[in-house]
């Protein structure tokens, strides 16, 4: 993808262009959020906003690399970037040349029991395997630990593919190794059909596939592994800070704080608005990150007090909660009526439910509520908790902040129809 008409358009050529204006160009057109571009890139958000805000001009030559890399671009668009950034020139990309995968530079939290079971799905014969779950739920970063765990432990030969219409040049250059691991990020954008993949395996016995994407069973041949957000923590921790941190969003949520706000710690008085904070975030990474660049200006408690978290981070410019609308509407348009129809039940339901008590309020079998259950956990708008008395669920709190998007349409009446 060459962004020639962007480019084109915006007449950002020679030593005039703006290194801010064209990277919020860049990924435009790609319609990556800056939170997208960081997983890809390996810099952080703030990095991200900064260059696109022209409060860093001159970052290093390794940056530009990096932002090419995960802004797909072409040979001239490479260097105008770099002729932006200050820069004489980058070393030309090869064509085809095997991209690795982006080094984790944040430690993942509270994924121990995920990355433990998706490798080990990878190691033992499931050669097809893709990741799904809602938008900024951490798919990308599973799979960036996922895959450099497999490179460094298992010695496998890591391919991280930004664009599917290079897969089979870059398989070609990539060669055989005694085990090469093939990761497609964002399989929604880069849809390669089914029956290629199977003969990509086919024709390499020594490959491995690993997608992540938002809609389940996606391909149809792949296993699902659904990515539910971070737990959070239940109303009854609030009085205790020490066992409050030990949840992991409200463990990520501090981690984030302390990068804009260093001497920030989590103590018996604010831990109750920090628990509060995950919990009406539904422990969604990028919702956290995106609430801890605010609490500098907006401390925990006035946040969960005085304000609704849901709120500052849907008016936040980072574009991830466009990015989240967007990838609920694409699963509300999957759902027939009956389910959204018993979504809406289930939405009104005050914290978590058992399937018993999902059956008694809508009406339908056991069986057909845990079929229905199922479909709606795989899109990624109901959770699944361990309870006291067994496996409980609830429907996510920004799920019910967006609800008229599942909704059945009112169809109005015919003409001549008396109400």
């Amino acid at each position: 993808m060459g962004h020639g008409g962007f480019v084109a358009e915006s007449g950002l050529v020679g030593d005039g262009a703006d290194l801010g204006q064209l990277l919020r160009g860049f990924r435009a057109e790609l319609g990556l959020t800056q939170k997208q571009v960081a997983d890809l890139s390996s810099l952080s958000v703030r990095a991200i906003r900064d260059l696109e805000a022209g409060r860093s001009r001159r970052p290093h030559d390794a940056t530009i690399g990096l932002l090419a890399e995960a802004l797909r671009l072409s040979e001239s668009s490479r260097q105008l970037l770099a002729s932006a950034a200050g820069r004489v020139s980058l070393v030309p990309s090869v064509e085809g040349t095997p991209q690795p995968a982006p080094v984790p530079t944040t430690a993942l939290v509270g994924r121990e029991h995920e990355v433990r079971a998706l490798s080990e799905l990878l190691r033992s014969g499931n050669r097809l395997v893709s990741v799904v779950g809602l938008a900024g739920v951490g798919k990308t970063h599973l799979a960036m630990e996922v895959a450099w765990r497999l490179d460094s432990d298992d010695h496998l030969s890591v391919l991280w593919v930004a664009d599917a219409e290079t897969l089979d040049d870059r398989l070609a250059v990539a060669g055989q190794a005694h085990g090469t691991l093939l990761v497609l990020d964002d399989y929604d954008e880069n849809r390669i059909a089914g029956p290629r993949l199977l003969r990509l395996l086919r024709d390499r016995p020594d490959l491995r596939i690993l997608l992540t994407g938002r809609e389940p069973d996606e391909p149809p041949e792949a296993l699902t592994f659904p990515l539910q957000p971070l737990a959070v923590p239940s109303t009854d921790l609030d009085g205790d800070p020490a066992r409050i941190e030990a949840v992991p969003s409200v463990s990520l949520l501090c981690r984030d704080i302390c990068r804009v706000w260093p001497e920030f710690e989590l103590t018996r008085a604010n831990g109750p608005a920090l628990a509060k904070i995950c919990r009406s975030l539904d422990g969604i990474p990028a919702a956290l990150e995106v609430c801890a660049e605010l609490c500098l200006a907006h401390p925990p408690q006035l946040m969960a007090e005085q304000l609704e978290p849901a709120a500052l981070v849907a008016a936040a410019e980072d574009g991830w909660y466009e990015d989240m609308s967007r990838s609920l509407a694409r699963a509300a348009s999957t759902l027939d009526e009956q389910c959204r129809q018993l979504l809406a039940v289930l939405a009104g339901v005050p914290g978590r439910w058992t399937l018993a008590e999902a059956a008694r309020r809508s009406g339908l079998g056991l069986y057909e509520m845990a079929r229905q259950v199922r479909a709606l956990m795989l899109l990624g708008v109901v959770r699944r908790e361990e309870g006291p008395d067994g496996p409980c669920f609830s429907v996510l709190n920004l799920v019910r902040r967006e609800l008229p998007l599942f909704l059945p349409p009112v169809v109005p009446p015919a003409q001549g129809d008396r109400p």
